[in-house]
């Protein structure tokens, strides 16, 4: 490569189109055309951009008129030996410039390169190719020498030659046919230069020849017709056992294959089915281990995963109630998760609260005890409710105490600045530190010491006033025009409703008062003080405000009632209506809380809507009794009676659920003898025990009947050991249970086994 530079060193004065081009010529002489672009700027002077045709590379040169540029040209297809080349440059129409270099070729070096395939087989033809090139251009027509080493089995080594020329694409090929028995081969090419020397290829190729490959193939031909073979053989005892062979046997014999047969797959049944269960209990085993350990989502699998069992075991009864612990574990894990994000962002407005208290800010400090209170009511601890609803309420007074202890350090802080400036005999600077220590006493309440600091303020400016030769009526009128000013000040800011500031204006006139002598206004002062206080307070949480949060307080008690009661629609419109009022008082996070529980147990609805409708299906309607026969009516008092009694005793041995549906049965009874009062008595006794009775941790229909089924035992002994009290106990334990699974016919009947055991005990 040829670097040419061109110099520019002046433009032409006058401004025409400059042509452009770049021309090259290889041959004795190369010239090189250059001229400038025909494009110029505002000023009237070119922008350069220099570029050429041809194959010339071209050089970018920035600048405004006057520079350089340069231009590489490629020379190929040389031999060795001396050129001339003269080089021209010019614009047109203005001025060319011209050199002459000398080009000398001392050597030319060629790569030869050798092609050929990685693996061939015995037999087959292999093309071997030999490439001869300088980087630029392919050499044709030299003769190119392959040696060809073979090594066969045995350690057999043979060497061929082979030679031929190269085309105009500078490759030579040859074609060798590989002998059978050949393991590797080995290439190699040469050719001899223009001074006589010999040039070896720069690689050597070697192809490897596999002659375990036939040997293989006939193999695996033979693998085949074996595996052909097998098939045919299985396929033909398969079809004797199935078709023939049954045909041929006698029906002792096939009597006594059926009953074998049958007798494997029940073994293989009851294998399978132990195999299951055990698979099943420890499952269960794992899944109680992870409910024991919160770890709700594991164990929300594992009883999803006991459930499928169960219905591989044929029994949808109880991978129900496996699919149900699932659901609820994973309403568990659901409520866990959530439970951590409240708590999360309870710690995080806890912190806001005291960084509040710190700052004195007492609204932001109430406004995020709020809502840590509500965030701890949503987790269910009441008490830490009502403990940060207690703070929120005590944030004035916290930030009043911390803000007193202020104003005291204050207080000090201004009479040492006042003593020093007495000291130093600045009294001005005196009167002010004393005038600011009163007004600290003014806030605290405190009159001797606003008095006291006052009066020391008076005498500073006294002292100034003899210093300065003023007398007592000059330097009392200085303060009058000031207190003046002050007045209107106060007056505007009051306007304004900015009562913080119009506390300060006020507490320095109160000063201004004692020590002009002016009782009268000092008293006046106070009170614009205090009320002032009063419009801050208020300002603090407005009435609109106060009004949302004692609503939301009184739907948060409805919700529990309704909760009490089971009453989970009326539930999740409370919280809803909650939710709204919550987005307004403390933004949209603790309304998306409530909008959770809301969502919850509307679904808690649908789940209930489904078991009842199920429920109905399984029960048969009956008829009821709305009127009663005279011969009747004994009978139902008697059966009345006896209801209350049982209700009663039930009420006694803390069978609150038994006893509930007792006083209902008897207020229906009630009803049927027309005693109004009664059945008023009865319903109202039901209603209360229903709102009033202690909640207990609820059982799953799993849990309860197995309970059954134990009482049912137990009973059952208690009876054969005419034990009668303690089965007539464990029968109403019974009805009760049946109760809860809303299957009353079940404990009807408990219930009078329980009554016809009564006559039995002594």
């Amino acid at each position: 490569n040829i670097t040419i530079t061109v110099y520019i060193t002046k433009l032409p004065s006058k401004l025409y189109p400059i042509k452009s081009s770049i021309k090259a010529e290889v041959g004795e002489f190369v010239k090189i055309a250059v001229q400038l672009n025909d494009t110029y700027n505002q000023r009237g002077i070119n922008g350069i951009v220099w570029y050429s045709l041809q194959g010339v590379m071209y050089q970018m040169v920035p600048g405004d008129s006057i520079g350089s540029f340069y231009a590489i040209l490629n020379l190929t297809n040389y031999t060795p030996n001396t050129y001339n080349i003269q080089i021209t440059a010019w614009a047109v129409d203005y001025q060319n410039s011209s050199t002459t270099i000398t080009l000398e070729v001392m050597l030319v070096v060629y790569n030869l390169t050798i092609r050929v395939p990685s693996h061939s087989s015995g037999g087959e033809f292999l093309t071997i190719k030999a490439q001869l090139w300088n980087g630029t251009h392919f050499v044709s027509g030299v003769l190119i020498n392959f040696t060809i080493i073979l090594i066969k089995q045995g350690d057999i080594v043979e060497t061929y030659y082979r030679s031929n020329y190269t085309a105009t694409n500078g490759t030579a090929i040859i074609i060798f046919r590989v002998p059978l028995s050949t393991i590797t081969i080995h290439i190699s090419a040469t050719y001899e230069s223009a001074g006589g020397a010999i040039v070896y290829s720069d690689t050597e190729i070697v192809t490897a020849v596999d002659p375990w490959v036939f040997t293989l193939e006939n193999i695996f031909i033979l693998v085949v017709l074996l595996l052909i073979s097998g098939y045919i053989l299985i396929a033909g005892v398969y079809l004797y056992r199935r078709k023939l062979r049954p045909k041929l046997m006698s029906i002792e014999d096939k009597k006594r294959t059926l009953l074998q047969k049958r007798a494997e797959n029940r073994r293989e049944i009851m294998r399978i089915t132990q195999e299951i269960k055990t698979l099943r209990s420890k499952t269960l085993k794992e899944a109680d281990v992870a409910k024991n350990n919160m770890n709700f989502k594991k164990a929300a699998e594992l009883y999803e995963k006991a459930g499928n069992l169960t219905l591989e075991l044929a029994d949808k009864s109880v991978a129900r109630e496996f699919f149900l612990k699932a659901k609820e574990m994973q309403r568990l894990a659901e409520q866990k998760e959530r439970q951590k994000e409240l708590r999360e962002r309870r710690e995080k407005l806890l912190e806001k609260a005291r960084v509040a208290i710190r700052e004195r800010n007492v609204v932001e400090a109430a406004r995020n005890y709020r809502q840590v209170a509500e965030l701890s009511r949503m987790l269910g601890e009441k008490d830490q409710a009502e403990k940060f609803l207690k703070l929120a309420n005590a944030a004035h007074e916290r930030i009043e105490a911390l803000k007193e202890g202020d104003l005291r350090k204050k207080s000090g802080q201004f009479l040492s600045k006042a003593d020093k400036a007495m000291g130093k005999q600045n009294f001005i600077e005196a009167a002010e530190n004393f005038e600011e220590a009163a007004k600290i006493m003014i806030l605290l309440g405190e009159d001797d010491g606003l008095k006291r600091f006052a009066g020391w303020a008076k005498l500073a400016r006294e002292r100034d006033a003899l210093a300065n030769q003023k007398t007592r009526e000059e330097w009392m009128q200085e303060l009058k025009q000031k207190q003046k000013s002050l007045i209107n000040k106060a007056k505007m800011l009051v306007r304004e409703k900015n009562f913080e500031d119009a506390i300060q204006i006020y507490t320095t006139l109160a000063v201004y008062a004692i020590e002009l002598g002016e009782e009268e206004q000092l008293e006046k002062y106070k009170n614009n003080i205090e009320f002032c206080r009063r419009q801050s307070s208020i300002q603090e949480i407005s009435p609109e405000m106060r009004s949302l949060i004692n609503e939301r307080k009184r739907l948060l008690s409805r919700v529990e009632e309704a909760l009490k009661m089971n009453r989970y629609a009326t539930a999740a419109k409370y919280y809803e209506r909650i939710a709204t009022i919550s987005e307004m008082i403390d933004g949209k996070e603790v309304a998306r809380s409530y909008r959770r529980q809301a969502k919850y147990y509307l679904s808690k609805v649908q789940e209930k809507k489904v078991v009842e409708e199920e429920k109905l299906k399984e029960k048969k309607p009956t008829k009821p009794v709305t009127e009663i026969s005279a011969d009747e009516v004994e009978e139902t008092k008697a059966q009345l009676a006896l209801t209350v009694r049982n209700a009663r005793e039930a009420l006694r041995t803390g069978k609150s659920i038994l006893a509930k549906e007792l006083y209902e049965k008897a207020a229906t009874l009630a009803k049927l003898l027309k005693d109004k009062e009664s059945e008023q008595r009865y319903r109202q006794k039901a209603e209360e025990l229903e709102v009033l009775k202690p909640k207990k941790k609820t059982q799953n229909e799993t849990e309860i009947r197995r309970k059954i089924a134990e009482l049912t035992q137990k009973a059952e002994k208690a009876v054969q050991k005419k034990k009668f009290l303690d089965a007539k106990n464990y029968f109403e334990e019974i009805s009760e249970l049946f109760i809860q699974l809303d299957e009353e016919e079940a404990a009807n009947e408990f219930l009078e086994r329980a009554n016809s055991l009564r006559r039995l005990i002594k």
